[in-house]
């Protein structure tokens, strides 16, 4: 869905959370860059994990041409704060972009999630240019991640 305003900024990411990979620059940083996905997502959640070879493809095919995949490992439940049980589900379902874990839903409210999966696309420079809460929608993300 496209935001009704353009000029949303992307919140940063925390410095000081676990990362599972290699913890990414700022949002300003990687904004600067080219746009930046953002995949909120729990990896024991049956639907946040049909996302993930969506996520994992996007990923794959853009990031040549300057994407940036970030996950946030938003647990439901306590084991999912695990840094050390993330990083072993993650690399079961194959996952190698950079997450980070989400513990206490802080990322979370400040993204305004409103269920697992949510994602948001940043364009070069910053703004929210498209989100998605729930599966689906994937051609339509897709158009937006090659508008970007």
């Amino acid at each position: 869905m496209r935001p009704q305003r353009d000029n949303i900024g992307a919140p940063d990411l925390p410095r000081d959370a676990a990362w599972i990979g290699e913890q990414p620059a700022s949002m300003p940083s990687l904004t600067a860059k080219g746009p930046v996905l953002v995949h909120f997502f729990d990896y024991a959640q049956l639907n946040s994990v049909r996302t993930l070879p969506y996520l994992v493809e996007w990923d794959r095919r853009y990031q040549e041409a300057g994407l940036a995949t970030i996950g946030v490992q938003s647990p439901r439940f306590p084991f999912g704060a695990d840094p050390v049980n993330v990083a072993a589900g993650l690399r079961d379902l194959g996952v190698e972009f950079p997450v980070v874990v989400d513990a206490e839903r802080e990322l979370w409210h400040a993204y305004g999630c409103e269920g697992w999966p949510s994602l948001f696309l940043w364009t070069t420079g910053g703004a929210l240019s498209w989100f998605h809460f729930g599966e689906g929608e994937y051609l339509a993300t897709e158009m937006a991640i090659q508008e970007e």
